[in-house]
């Protein structure tokens, strides 16, 4: 498994700093609806085998981001109008 540190400089090279962080929040947020908030852990050592599990699970059902306009439909979107 890749570590987090191992990845981070390749993202901050091709993502602002905000993107990244807002990446970073919804993977927390994902990890704590579906795997932390209803648990019960006795020990820290239970919390950290049950988020290594749940991210060993998400990392095997994941598929890449499918488009669904092509960038020139996208930049148009957001170009200010002329009017």
């Amino acid at each position: 498994m890749v570590s987090a540190a191992a990845i981070a400089p390749f993202l901050m090279r091709h993502l602002s700093r905000r993107a990244w962080l807002n990446m970073v929040e919804i993977f927390f947020g994902i990890i704590t609806r579906q795997a932390i908030r209803r648990g019960t852990f006795r020990s820290v050592k239970d919390l950290t085998a049950a988020i290594g599990r749940f991210i060993d699970a998400y990392n095997d059902r994941c598929q890449p981001f499918a488009w669904t306009k092509d960038a020139d439909e996208l930049l148009a979107k957001i170009r200010p109008s002329k009017n």
